[in-house]
């Protein structure tokens, strides 16, 4: 980007910048204010006209990778029609998105930021959970004929993402016992769908 565009940054170019340096880092603290800048092509000290710090800048990406998250797990989900099918596509779009996006999920789920927890992460973060809860609860009906209510499944939803979630931070890490990427995200889809069907029967 050139230097004349320094005029015209925003709050969302200055998100996506940093959104696209961290996506695939191991230690997103490893980008700062000055590459931010350097990329939008300004000095550093502009971008605290929008953000006090690295970390406000952080909370806003972090609300911008969930409306990402979401927009990815069901992009095309509507032409799935078989239960099972649509469960694991549920699922697998899970695990690709996290693992696509290696420096999203530690910004997601291992990054400690500081500051409270903004206002609208919460808001944000509940109505997207909302939206899982409602897919899998219908799921869960024409799979298993479960009448689950929203609190029971929100507990399976839970439960599987803990395990999905664990298996991802540690293929990332190098330390897992399946190293073929392909391999270890067809084993953990098939444990997210066995332990959905035992959660699921076991609240029946």
């Amino acid at each position: 980007m050139s230097k004349g565009m320094s005029k015209g940054i925003t709050k969302e170019n200055i998100v996506s910048i940093t959104l696209d340096l961290i996506k695939d880092k191991e230690n997103i603290r490893s980008v700062n204010l000055r590459e931010i800048a350097r990329v939008l092509g300004c000095a550093h000290t502009n971008l605290y006209n929008h953000f006090t710090d690295l970390d406000g800048i952080l909370w806003d990406a972090l609300n911008e990778v969930l409306m990402r998250s979401v927009d990815f797990m069901f992009a095309g989900m509507d032409t799935i029609i078989e239960p099972v099918k649509r469960l694991e596509y549920f699922y697998k779009r899970f695990i690709d998105f996290y693992l696509e996006n290696r420096g999203w999920f530690r910004l997601f789920w291992m990054e400690k930021l500081q500051g409270e927890r903004p206002e609208n992460n919460i808001s944000l973060t509940t109505v997207i959970v909302e939206k899982y809860v409602a897919e899998l609860k219908m799921q869960f009906e024409k799979l298993y004929e479960a009448e689950l209510n929203s609190e029971q499944v929100m507990y399976v939803l839970h439960s599987v993402h803990c395990y999905m979630h664990g298996e991802v931070s540690i293929f990332i890490s190098g330390r897992g016992l399946i190293s073929e990427e392909n391999q270890f995200k067809e084993y953990v889809l098939a444990e997210c769908i066995k332990s959905s069907r035992l959660l699921v029967l076991s609240l029946v």
